[in-house]
């Protein structure tokens, strides 16, 4: 399976394409910090699922759901809340 990691925070990013980089049968497809850069990579990487924090620099996830599920991938949104 072929995860995106969409997480503006540079440090929970990278701890948790280190995470999934240790699971068997999952490859990282990308990892993000943008909705802009999450939009691109779909296309470009063709994830299967997308693990998405709830808000990005240059807005919120919810904008963003629409277009990943039209690509293909399926959506993860975690909250901190």
């Amino acid at each position: 399976m072929r995860v995106m990691i969409a997480e503006p925070s540079t440090l929970l990013r990278s701890i948790l394409v280190d995470v999934f980089n240790d699971v068997t049968d999952v490859e990282v497809a990308a990892a993000v910090a943008s909705l802009g850069d999450l939009r691109g990579s779909c296309q470009r990487d063709k994830p299967h699922v997308v693990l998405a924090s709830t808000s990005f620099p240059d807005g919120p996830m919810a904008d963003a759901i629409a277009d990943v599920l039209l690509m293909g991938a399926r959506v993860l949104v975690v909250c901190d809340a």
